[in-house]
């Protein structure tokens, strides 16, 4: 199986995993958060199809600018029990994103097809972004909390 393939399974797989993490958490807000990362992980399946239909590259940049409203929405008023709920799925979430970026860095790296460099070094930044993202989500909502402790 080639790269451009690997790439297609891993994202369809992927936006399944944050749907089913959206169903499991028991509350609307996180369930919101991982319904929008399941929808970046879409545009990136969109993105690596469209570039197999027709080899060219269709990658606008994920939208996490209404993602910024997550901190707002998840904190105040969170009971205890559920701050380890969402940490234990946000981390889980997190480290899928660094290894999805850790994967399309290095397939930019060995390709040698220029166009496939572009469409794999524009899903390794969106994947960084989002990473980024999930790290200050933690950060800010839980650096109060002693479960906030296990990311350091």
């Amino acid at each position: 199986m080639d790269t451009l393939h690997f790439a297609l399974e891993q994202e369809i797989q992927i936006e399944q995993y944050y749907r089913q993490l959206a169903l499991v958490s028991r509350r609307k807000a996180v369930k919101e958060v991982f319904l929008k990362m399941a929808e970046v992980e879409h545009t990136h399946v969109m993105a690596l199809q469209e570039y197999e239909r027709s080899q060219t590259v269709c990658l606008a940049p994920a939208q996490y600018a209404e993602c910024r409203d997550w901190v707002k929405v998840l904190e105040g008023g969170m009971p205890k029990e559920a701050v380890e709920e969402v940490m234990e799925l946000y981390e889980a979430a997190r480290d899928v994103k660094w290894q999805e970026a850790q994967f399309y860095n290095h397939a930019a790296e060995v390709t040698e097809i220029p166009l496939e460099k572009m469409l794999f070094n524009g899903l390794c930044k969106d994947e960084n972004r989002g990473a980024m993202l999930i790290d200050r989500v933690c950060d800010s909502m839980f650096k109060d909390s002693p479960s906030a402790l296990a990311i350091a």
